[in-house]
């Protein structure tokens, strides 16, 4: 496998929306003086998930906000590009920064807060075809009690 120094070079379109989430968190931690760490390693990028560290804490940046102020999670993958759990059962990160690229607002959550969030809330997922096959995914309000907006 060809290893590209960004997202873009490895998933195309949606690389490149990936890319931009990661700038924004950079340019907020870097304005706001805390520390940030890339991690922009085979291992840390494409099998632990890991995009950042910030402030000694392992991050997976997400570009995924919808119009309606959720966050959508992938719980599980069924199609011709990947089978299995998704990012949520994936990543070895202990929080997601999800960014709302249009308006370049931050919103933080711990993965464990998430994953208890959907075993409690399981009947609110729902499935998507697409990629010539099913995948499960859940919409998560911005105004859970677990999320908060840093920007």
């Amino acid at each position: 496998m060809t290893w590209y120094n960004n997202s873009e070079g490895r998933y195309g379109k949606p690389g490149a929306k990936g890319d931009a989430g990661e700038l924004v968190v950079k340019s907020y931690c870097i304005n706001h003086n805390i520390r940030w760490e890339d991690m922009n390693d085979y291992k840390s990028q494409v099998i632990d998930k890991i995009d950042c560290i910030v402030e000694g804490v392992s991050v997976d940046v997400k570009t995924n906000i919808n119009k309606n102020n959720q966050c959508v999670v992938e719980l599980s993958l069924n199609n011709k590009k990947k089978r299995g759990p998704g990012w949520l059962y994936e990543t070895k990160a202990e929080q997601i920064y999800a960014v709302d690229l249009a308006q370049r607002r931050i919103f933080v959550y711990n993965i464990s807060d998430m994953k208890a969030y959907v075993s409690k809330n399981k009947h609110k997922a729902f499935k998507v075809y697409q990629d010539e096959g099913t995948n499960i995914l859940m919409y998560v309000s911005l105004k859970e009690n677990f999320i908060t907006e840093i920007t």
